[in-house]
């Protein structure tokens, strides 16, 4: 790559600003995408392509990261210190799948047991393993998600001038890869399972890479919601019968 270039935006301001976004606090920009973070793509394919530098994608990651639920001891999870011994050796099926997902980030994963049983530790390791990779992820909780998005559409549209629900409906929606845990603890409504189906049905259409976990077996989802998240040859079952590990040792895990 090529000397990069003065950023312009920091000359026009006299001064390298920390929270630049073009030159990220650097002072200097891609001479490529000139600080942009997108280039327009070379035929066969057309219009813009995030560019190698990566800026685009850390603009993604750091606008997700701001509303992910990964954290706390959700950020110590990896596959290196998941459990696979005595009862827990069930899950290996699940640890496998979960591993394989993260390689080859194709299709839907969905991944369904009892509760306690590691299914969550094995989302957060999987969302922590492709952040260190700087892949754009976002990691949610499912009731939490839900629960952020009435906070806006309780609103009136006079009182959301700026289309906040929208937005954050979108945030999610777009998300390259998409980690949605705890699905079927939110309440169950239909206001609930139309977002859901909404959220789920776009992503389908789009062939967006996303895992799924649910305490839930797979024939208790809602009809519409169940034909989504079996798509045949796109979205892959995974049963993890590995039992509570909080029964086992008294001691709560993920």
């Amino acid at each position: 790559m090529s000397q990069e270039l003065p950023c312009l935006r920091c000359q026009a301001l006299g001064e390298i600003d920390p929270a630049c976004p073009r030159c990220e606090g650097s002072g200097t920009v891609c001479p490529i995408c000139q600080g942009m973070g997108y280039v327009y793509a070379t035929p066969p394919q057309r219009g813009l392509v995030p560019c190698p530098c990566g800026l685009a994608y850390r603009r993604q990651s750091q606008a997700l990261a701001a509303v992910s639920a990964l954290r706390g001891r959700l950020l110590e999870c990896s596959f290196q210190n998941f459990r696979l011994e005595g009862k827990a050796r069930e899950a290996t099926k699940a640890f496998n799948a979960v591993v394989r997902w993260t390689k080859e980030l194709t299709g839907w994963l969905v991944l369904y047991g009892g509760k306690g049983n590691g299914k969550t530790h094995l989302a957060a390791a999987a969302a922590n393993l492709l952040i260190s990779r700087g892949r754009p992820v976002l990691f949610v909780n499912v009731p939490e998600f839900l629960d952020w998005l009435r906070e806006t559409y309780s609103r009136s549209a006079l009182d959301d001038l700026e289309g906040t629900f929208a937005r954050r409906f979108e945030l999610v929606r777009d998300a390259p890869v998409l980690i949605l845990d705890d699905l079927g603890a939110e309440s169950d409504t239909p206001w609930a399972n139309e977002k859901l189906y909404i959220l789920l049905n776009y992503r389908l259409e789009m062939r967006l890479p996303t895992m799924i976990t649910s305490n839930l077996r797979f024939d208790d989802f809602p009809g519409r919601l169940r034909s989504r998240l079996g798509e045949v040859g796109f979205s892959v079952l995974v049963h993890n019968p590995a039992p509570d590990y909080r029964l086992r040792t008294g001691q709560v895990t993920l």
